[in-house]
């Protein structure tokens, strides 16, 4: 319907007091009926920070639009409180800071990226120079959150392959979700912790669990020939092995690959323990364990520069260490405290006591939540201690014993 003569003079006495469109920024900033900007604004603002904190997600973003339609505003807040940006919501001018561009890289990567979509998904092809263009000087986190979407390996020298605090966050996740899945609900903490200092955090990790980690330009020569020696000590023993099984117990035949794969590294020994549990003369002699130390002291002198050059490091990793369990045992500590002082108290008491506790930790940090406190405490009625545990953690506050 068209405006009413009311309307429209009502809005001509309001246009001098309105928020004025951004001409520069395009039709994606243009306001909705109610004041809101359009849908594409916040899909470019949303897009600038994927880009740049999070490409395997640009994927997700037109998703992510239809999920919270009508809630787009929530939507960006929450996604720059997660990666600790302030909401400016304002687009990034074209050319702004942004890293020049090498024709020759670019090149490089709009190859690697064709190859993708030729297998995966052809009808992308036709916006690669316009995928590039906006990412101009940003194409290699382009290329890695194309290659996670589709679960490609990226084809990436290791020179060119940077440690980022995200691939450290990635690789930290991957270890407590195999030997402490409790931590995980601890990383972003840790990694917020730890900002700058994301290597240090994860070889400190990796030696609290015993593993190897997973570092550009480490050495690989050495693992091949090791795979290339085991599959030619294979090649010599599992045939020897057959022999045995086929004359003295040819039920056992058809574990021996079994067998052999669960005594990996230790081939010999198995051959020379069933040939003496089958009273058999055995073909190849026993390895010596002196040979094989003194191959290992080898080894160590080889090692030995590198480990004397990363001693200094490993000190520092053992700190990190032990100031990340230092935070744990503290945590534990002030809840163990909490339980304590709150033990001479009823339960209504107490809700009231840890609700208070909550309140102020509002009123100071996030006063929208005030209006949300009854609710929590009624979803988590027995477990307010936790709650307020968990949002002392949240907003970096000392938690106090209740009154």
């Amino acid at each position: 319907a068209p405006p009413q003569p009311g309307s429209a003079h009502l809005f001509k006495i309001l246009a001098p007091f309105l928020p004025k469109l951004d001409a520069q920024a395009g039709d994606a900033n243009l306001a909705l009926g109610d004041g809101e900007p359009h849908p594409d604004h916040w899909r470019e603002l949303i897009t600038q920070i994927y880009s740049t904190h999070n490409p395997a997600k640009l994927g997700d973003v037109n998703a992510l639009l239809a999920k919270y339609a009508g809630r787009e505003r929530m939507l960006y807040l929450g996604i720059c409180e997660k990666y600790k940006l302030p909401a400016t919501f304002e687009l990034q001018r074209p050319g702004a800071a942004m890293p020049p561009a090498d024709e020759k890289r670019v090149k490089k990567f709009k190859d690697l990226i064709c190859e993708i979509y030729k297998e995966h998904n052809p009808s992308k092809l036709a916006d690669v120079d316009k995928l590039l263009e906006k990412y101009r000087g940003r194409e290699e986190l382009v290329y890695k959150g194309i290659c996670e979407k589709y679960n490609i390996e990226p084809k990436l020298s290791k020179k060119e392959e940077k440690m980022t605090p995200e691939k450290f966050k990635q690789l930290i996740g991957d270890i407590y979700a195999e030997h402490n899945k409790d931590k995980l609900g601890e990383l972003d903490e840790l990694m917020g912790k730890y900002k700058g200092k994301e290597k240090t955090l994860y070889l400190a990790v990796c030696q609290k669990y015993s593993i190897e980690p997973k570092l550009p330009g480490g050495k690989k020569k050495d693992k091949k020939e090791s795979e290339e020696t085991r599959a030619e000590r294979i090649a010599k023993i599992k045939p020897l092995i057959i022999e045995i099984y086929e004359k003295h117990n040819p039920t056992k035949l058809d574990s021996v690959d079994a067998l052999i794969a669960k005594y990996k590294g230790k081939e010999d020994q198995l051959y020379h323990s069933i040939c003496e549990k089958y009273n058999v003369e055995p073909k190849i002699p026993k390895s010596d364990p002196a040979s094989s130390k003194d191959d290992e002291k080898k080894d160590e002198k080889k090692t030995g520069d590198e480990e004397a050059g990363t001693k200094a490091e490993g000190e520092e990793e053992t700190k990190v260490l032990s100031a990340v369990e230092a935070a744990a045992a503290a945590a534990v500590a002030a809840k163990e405290k909490l339980r304590s002082q709150a033990r001479g108290k009823g339960p209504v008491a107490l809700r009231q006591a840890f609700g208070d506790l909550i309140r102020e930790v509002y009123r100071e940090h996030n006063p929208e939540k005030l209006s949300t406190l009854d609710h929590l405490l009624e979803k988590y009625f027995g477990q307010e201690q936790d709650l307020y545990l968990t949002i002392c953690r949240k907003y970096k506050v000392q938690p106090e014993d209740p009154e």
